[in-house]
C-alpha cells in the first residue's frame, strides 16, 4: 500500500480535526489551578501539568495515518509549541510581567530600527536529544532519575527537579497508553473501515504502550519515537522542538536491520517517510496570513567519527522531499568538500524541485566554528538546523537565538546623529557619546566609532538580556525535554538554569551588505573624492536625498559594494566581519557564557528597514536593508553576479561564527537552473568557505499577476528568508520586497 493511496483521505481526516483547534482546556486548567500555591517551584507547577496531562488530556488518531503522536493540548492550528497546556506557566502573571517589563525597557533604550526584540528567553528553536530517546526511551530516562535520587547531596530544588522529570516520563507512558486504548477501541468501531486503517490501529495498539516508553526496536518504532517525543516536549514543556534532527543519521541503523531481516521493504520505508514529511503541511492551515511553522529536518553532513553520510535512507528520504513537494517541513541539507558529485546533483535537485525551503550548511566552516565557540568536536559534529537555518548541536546544546534581531546599518546612522537619541541615552557616556562629525578628519576614526558604538549597544544589550534570563527556570522551566540534553539530567539542573553541556545566545545580526557599502560610501564621497563634508553629507541623507538623485545613482552604481568582488569591498567586508565576531564574544548571557556570533535575519530586514533614515549607499528611508551577511538585493547588478557573490568568499572567514551565516542567492525561474550548473554553484561556494546558502527562485512576472489577481493563484509558493509561504497568504509588504528582489535578476 503505498502514501498515494492514503495521503488524501489522511490530509482530509487531519483538516477536519484541526479545524476545531484550539481545543477546550479549561476544565484541565481549572485543576492546575487548585493544585499550585504560591511558594511552589517552577519544576512542582510543571510537574502538576504532567499529571493532569497523563489523567485527562485526550489524545487522536486518525485513520489514515501510521503513527501516533496527536494530543489536544490546547494549542491552535498554526502553532507548533508553547501554547495551550504546555503554555501554562508562559501565561501566568510572573512571565508576563517579565516579558512584559522587559518589551517596555527595550522600547525605552533603543532608538526604532535597532532592534526586534520578541521576547526576553527563546522559547524556541531547540532541539531534543534524539540519541537518547531512541536508546533510553522515557522509561530509561526515568530509571536514571530515580538514581540519582539517591544521591545525599542534591540541593531541594535538583529533588523537585528529578521528581517532575519523573512525573513527565510517567506521563510519557500514561500516554503511549491512551494510544493504544484508542486504537484498539477504533478497530471496533465504524472508523476501522478499510483494510489499512485497520492495519493501521492494529500496529498502534500494539506499539503505543510500549514505544517511546521503551527504546525503540524497528524503524517504525524509531521514526513514530521522534514524532511523539516532539509532540510532547512542544505540548506540555512549553518549548518549540523546531527539528526532527537528522534523519538519515539516527534512523539507518534501524532501516537497515528490517530491511536485512525482511521486516520492511524500501517501498514501506519510503511511505513512513512521505508521511512524515507530509504531516506538517496536513496540520497548518496555510490560507491564513504568513504562517512559521519552525519545523526541519536535516540531512547529509559529517557523522560524529568524521564519516560521510549519503546512504539509501539518504537518497529515500531525498526522493520522498519531491515526491510529496510540501511547503513544509524546511530542508538543511549539509555538505562537505568529501561528499562525491551524486550528492551534490541529487540535493540540488531536491533545492530546484520542491516548495519547501531549501538550505546547504557547510560542514567545512560550521563545525570548525563551532568549535572555536567552544564545543568538543564530536557535538559540533551532530548540529542540525532548527527554525529555519539556524544551527545547534543537537542533545547538547541549549542556543537562544532568532529572538533578538539587530541592525547593523542603524547602529552607523546613530553614529552620524540620525534619530539616536534614546541610544545614547542608554549608553554609558565612556562607551560611547555623541561626536562632533567636524571633528571625524579621517575614515579610520570614523570607522572606530562605528566599531565602539556597536561594541557599547552589543554589550549593553546582552547584560540587559541576562538580567532578565536568569529567571527562566522559575517562570518557564522544560524538564522532561531538559532530560534527553547532556549534562541536564547527570547535573539535575533544567536547561532554563543552563543545565545544557552548551548554553549559548546569539544576536541575530543583519543588514551586513548595507552596512559595508554605506562604509564605502562615506568613504568615497567624503574621505576619497572630497565631494562632500560628512555634515553635508548627512544633511543629504536626512533629507532622504531630496534633489540629489545624481549623487544617489552615484552611490548605487558607482562606488565599490558588497558582493562585487572588488579588492576594495572586499577589504572592507573582511575588516567588518573581524570586528564584528571579537566584538559580540565580549558579550555574555544569563549562564556566564560567550555569545556566538551569527548573521541571520530571517525577513526582519524589511521591517527593520521602515525605520532606518536613508543610508550612504543609496538606499532611502524605510527601504529594506540587506538580508544576514548577503550582499544588497537592491542596488544595481551592472558589477555583481552569483559568480562574484561566491568568488567574494574567498575574503572572508566565517569560522568565526558558531550561530553561522546564511547567504541568499536570488535566481531566475527554477527551471531555466539545470541541476549542472546550481551544483557547480553549492560545491564553489563550500570551496570559497561560505557558511550556508539557500536558493531562492521564481518567475517575476507571475508573482506581479498573483499579486494583481489573488484569487487566480492560490497555490503560488515563494520562498522568503528560510521558509516558504503561499504568496498570496503573505504580508503585501512582503510580496512587494519578494517582487523587487526577483526584479534585480529578472
Amino acid at each position: 500500500m503505498d502514501f498515494d493511496s492514503y495521503k488524501d483521505a489522511m490530509y482530509n481526516e487531519m483538516n477536519a480535526w484541526y479545524k476545531t483547534y484550539p481545543t477546550d482546556i479549561s476544565e484541565l486548567t481549572k485543576i492546575i489551578d487548585q493544585k499550585i500555591s504560591s511558594d511552589q517551584s517552577g519544576y512542582e507547577i510543571r510537574g502538576h501539568i504532567y499529571d493532569v496531562a497523563a489523567d485527562m488530556m485526550e489524545v487522536k488518531l486518525f485513520p489514515h495515518c501510521p503513527f501516533y503522536f496527536e494530543m489536544a493540548s490546547g494549542r491552535n492550528r498554526n502553532i507548533w509549541g508553547m501554547e495551550g497546556l504546555g503554555g501554562y506557566l508562559k501565561n501566568s502573571k510572573a512571565y508576563q510581567d517579565l516579558r512584559h517589563g522587559y518589551l517596555s525597557d527595550a522600547e525605552t533604550m533603543w532608538d526604532k530600527g535597532m532592534f526586534i526584540i520578541n521576547d526576553f528567553v527563546d522559547n524556541d528553536h531547540h532541539a531534543m536529544g534524539i540519541d537518547v530517546i531512541l536508546e533510553k526511551g522515557f522509561k530509561g530516562i526515568m530509571e536514571e532519575a530515580l538514581s540519582l535520587l539517591d544521591n545525599k547531596v542534591l540541593s531541594d530544588e535538583q529533588k523537585h527537579w528529578l521528581n517532575t522529570v519523573i512525573k513527565g516520563c510517567q506521563c510519557a507512558k500514561a500516554l503511549g497508553e491512551k494510544f493504544s486504548n484508542q486504537a484498539e477501541a477504533f478497530l471496533k468501531s465504524e472508523l476501522c473501515n478499510t483494510e489499512l486503517s485497520k492495519k493501521f490501529f492494529e500496529r498502534i495498539k500494539n506499539t503505543a504502550s510500549r514505544v517511546p516508553w521503551n527504546a525503540p526496536s524497528t524503524f517504525y518504532e524509531a521514526i513514530n519515537s521522534l514524532i511523539f517525543a516532539r509532540e510532547m516536549f512542544n505540548s506540555l514543556d512549553g518549548v518549540g522542538i523546531c527539528t526532527y534532527g537528522r534523519l538519515d543519521k539516527v534512523l539507518l541503523p534501524y532501516y537497515l536491520q528490517d530491511i536485512e531481516t525482511g521486516a520492511i521493504t524500501q517501498e514501506e520505508a519510503y511511505d513512513l517517510c512521505a508521511t512524515l514529511i507530509s504531516l506538517t503541511d496536513a496540520r497548518w492551515d496555510y490560507s491564513q496570513n504568513q504562517v512559521e511553522t519552525s519545523t526541519t529536518i536535516c540531512l547529509g553532513g559529517l557523522d560524529s567519527s568524521g564519516n560521510v553520510i549519503d546512504n539509501p535512507l539518504t537518497r529515500l528520504i531525498f526522493q520522498a522531499i519531491v515526491d510529496c513537494n510540501t511547503l513544509n517541513p524546511k530542508i538543511n541539507i549539509r555538505v562537505t568538500d568529501q561528499h562525491s558529485q551524486g550528492f551534490y546533483d541529487a540535493a540540488v535537485h531536491v533545492s530546484r524541485n520542491t516548495r519547501s525551503s531549501v538550505s546547504f550548511l557547510n560542514d567545512e566552516v560550521i563545525v570548525p566554528a563551532m568549535v572555536n565557540g567552544g564545543l568538543e568536536k564530536t557535538h559540533a559534529l551532530n548540529y542540525v538546523g532548527g527554525g529555519c537555518q539556524e544551527v545547534v548541536a543537537e542533545g547538547t546544546q541549549v542556543s537562544s537565538r532568532a529572538c533578538w534581531y539587530l541592525n547593523l546599518s542603524r547602529v552607523l546612522t546613530a553614529v552620524l546623529g540620525q534619530n539616536s537619541s534614546k541610544t545614547y541615552q542608554t549608553l554609558d557616556s565612556s562607551s560611547a557619546h555623541p561626536i562632533e562629525l567636524k571633528d571625524l578628519k579621517t575614515f579610520d576614526e570614523l570607522y572606530r566609532e562605528v566599531i565602539s558604538m556597536l561594541t557599547a549597544v552589543s554589550v549593553k544589550f546582552s547584560e540587559h538580556l541576562a538580567s532578565y534570563q536568569q529567571h527562566w527556570k522559575k517562570v518557564n522551566p522544560a524538564p522532561l525535554y531538559s532530560s534527553t540534553l547532556l549534562s541536564c539530567l547527570k547535573s539535575a539542573t533544567d536547561m532554563s538554569a543552563g543545565g545544557a553541556k552548551y548554553t549559548s545566545t546569539t544576536f541575530a545580526t543583519g543588514a551586513f551588505g548595507t552596512l559595508v557599502d554605506s562604509l564605502l560610501g562615506i568613504k568615497h564621497i567624503v574621505f576619497d573624492e572630497k565631494r562632500l563634508s560628512l555634515s553635508e553629507f548627512v544633511e543629504v541623507l536626512n533629507s532622504n536625498f531630496e534633489n540629489h538623485t545624481l549623487l544617489q545613482k552615484y552611490l548605487i552604481s558607482e562606488i565599490p559594494y558588497f558582493g562585487d568582488d572588488s579588492e576594495e569591498s572586499n577589504e572592507m567586508a573582511a575588516r567588518l566581519m573581524k570586528d564584528i565576531e571579537l566584538l559580540q564574544k565580549e558579550c555574555r548571557n544569563f549562564a556566564d557564557a560567550q555569545y556566538h556570533p551569527t548573521f541571520y535575519s530571517y525577513h526582519t530586514n524589511i521591517y527593520l528597514g521602515m525605520d532606518t533614515p536613508a543610508t550612504a549607499d543609496g538606499r532611502l528611508a524605510g527601504r529594506p536593508v540587506s538580508r544576514s551577511v548577503s550582499p544588497s538585493d537592491y542596488k544595481g547588478n551592472n558589477r555583481r553576479n552569483p559568480a562574484t557573490d561566491i568568488h567574494a568568499l574567498k575574503a572572508l572567514d566565517y569560522k568565526g561564527f558558531p550561530g553561522a551565516a546564511i547567504q541568499y542567492m536570488t535566481l531566475p525561474i527554477a527551471n531555466e537552473q539545470s541541476d549542472t550548473i546550481l551544483s557547480a554553484v553549492l560545491q564553489t561556494f563550500v570551496e570559497n568557505g561560505g557558511s550556508i546558502l539557500e536558493y531562492q527562485f521564481n518567475d517575476v512576472e507571475i508573482l506581479k499577476k498573483a499579486q494583481e489577481n489573488p484569487e487566480n493563484f492560490p497555490e503560488l509558493s515563494v520562498r522568503v528568508c528560510g521558509f516558504s509561504a503561499k504568496f498570496t497568504a503573505l504580508d503585501k509588504t512582503v510580496q512587494q520586497e519578494v517582487i523587487e528582489r526577483l526584479s534585480q535578476v529578472a
